[in-house]
């Protein structure tokens, strides 16, 4: 059964974590679902990579599935490793000290696939049984892969959304009650929509990689297993925890050593060269696995690997598809016009007009609401991007259950992204040891702290 205020359909542009988490929410709330996904690959198989996943995700996750799968443990307890030597500082108490403040960890894919078998009933490795729906309660769902959108409008109290098909090239339009935009750091929606957006790169980049535990020594695995692992070579760091294979077994020998490896941009080859990949495409963002110059990657390795642990370089040598992306954070800024109060959800029908509020985080009263990497999007040494998901999907629940209006849930994610993206910069300017911008970052923070304490105790 439909939610009072729970709109009677939805349309997401974007069907990663973000999207498939409002959906499934949305879905076991008695809305109908449909969601456009610009990557055609139903199965998602190439972003085999380590995510981890905070309280709040968490909380949804326990609150929504229905497979009984578990795809996620805790890492409990974090180290530090400063030298060739391989010598562990980690907090006094060892594992247990960390256990409730460390997140859990798991593979993106395997993620992936535990949201889909519950959204829509996609079959897949991870679960080849999907649960089955609740006709009592649940939505109808529908995922649609390799759709772009090309354009959005407010029509007849809908929202109108127009997409081409990336094989046929068909153009298709959409109606729904509300429309998410969870389409990410490179957001087409935000591009449509003119949102004002700030992107910011930065000077640095992350190599990221997975090794097989089949493949390494035995000591490599107890090095890595029991918890967050920070390692630091000459001028740059890495982070390495165990994770579940892309299926989510988690049988120890057949998890994945997941690391990220955050370097500055300026050795070896210029930013042209390490993102053309092996087919000369130059990639805007990321390199995929599988696609990584050889010549770049051991470049790259000669630089540093003869400084690296021995337990690290032998893991990051068994890593048969390593991949690189670019580090940014971007956020909507709010551009200096006078916003007006919304009104509650239930009353958004009885609105004759579509000016009693305006925003660069929602739209068309309310009916367009942008969520997740498309709001705003960390730099990922927090790995803080499946949290601020399930944060603005909270904030969704609230909204329908009449707690909060839109002014003052795009408020809320306006301070969140605010804060954590400075949190972010000052976690991976302190890895980098860039201590005069580590220092400017840690006052940009306390500085925006002070301004906004009475919000942020709000």
């Amino acid at each position: 059964m439909l939610s009072p205020a729970v709109p009677e359909s939805a349309i997401i542009i974007g069907g990663s974590m973000t999207g498939l988490l409002q959906g499934l929410s949305l879905k076991q709330q008695g809305c109908n679902v449909t969601i456009l996904e610009r990557d055609a690959d139903e199965q998602r198989l190439g972003h085999e990579s380590g995510i981890q996943i905070g309280p709040s995700f968490l909380e949804l996750l326990n609150k929504y599935d229905r497979t009984g799968r578990r795809v996620a443990f805790p890492r409990a307890g974090v180290s530090w490793t400063l030298s060739k030597n391989g010598r562990k500082i980690a907090p006094r108490g060892g594992r247990e000290s960390g256990q409730k403040q460390c997140p859990q960890v798991s593979n993106w894919t395997t993620m992936y696939h535990l949201l889909r078998a519950n959204f829509d009933g996609l079959v897949s490795a991870t679960v080849p049984i999907p649960p089955q729906n609740s006709p009592e309660t649940d939505g109808r769902a529908e995922y649609r892969a390799g759709k772009i959108v090309t354009g959005i409008a407010y029509q007849s109290g809908k929202v109108h959304v127009t997409f081409r098909d990336v094989k046929t090239q068909k153009i298709e339009t959409l109606a729904a009650a509300m429309v998410f935009a969870a389409d990410g750091i490179n957001s087409t929606v935000r591009n449509l929509m003119a949102f004002p957006n700030e992107i910011e790169q930065a000077d640095y980049l992350a190599w990221r990689g997975t090794a097989c535990e089949e493949l390494v020594s035995e000591k490599a695995i107890e090095y890595f297993e029991n918890g967050i692992n920070f390692v630091y070579v000459k001028d740059t760091y890495f982070v390495v925890y165990v994770v579940p294979s892309s299926s989510g077994d988690l049988t120890r020998g057949k998890r994945l050593i997941n690391w990220v490896w955050y370097s500055p941009s300026t050795h070896c080859h210029s930013r042209t060269e390490i993102f053309t990949d092996t087919n000369e495409a130059l990639h805007r963002t990321t390199v995929p696995q599988g696609l990584l110059d050889q010549k770049v990657w051991a470049s790259q390795l000669d630089k540093y690997q003869a400084s690296m642990p021995d337990v690290l370089a032998e893991v990051v040598s068994k890593t048969l598809r390593p991949y690189v992306t670019k580090v940014a954070d971007s956020i909507i800024r709010s551009p200096n016009v006078p916003v007006r109060a919304s009104p509650r959800p239930d009353d958004l029908e009885a609105q004759p007009m579509l000016d009693t509020y305006e925003s660069p985080y929602s739209a068309f009263d309310g009916r367009l609401v942008v969520i997740g990497d498309a709001l705003s999007t960390f730099r990922p040494h927090m790995g803080m991007a499946t949290e601020q998901s399930a944060f603005h999907v909270k904030q969704m629940e609230r909204l329908f259950k009449g707690e909060i209006t839109m002014a003052e849930r795009d408020t809320e994610a306006r301070l969140y992204a605010e804060k954590f993206r400075l949190m972010n910069r000052a976690v991976g300017f302190m890895g980098l040891r860039r201590f005069w911008k580590l220092t400017k970052t840690v006052a940009s923070l306390v500085w925006f702290m002070f301004k906004n304490r009475k919000q942020n105790r709000a």
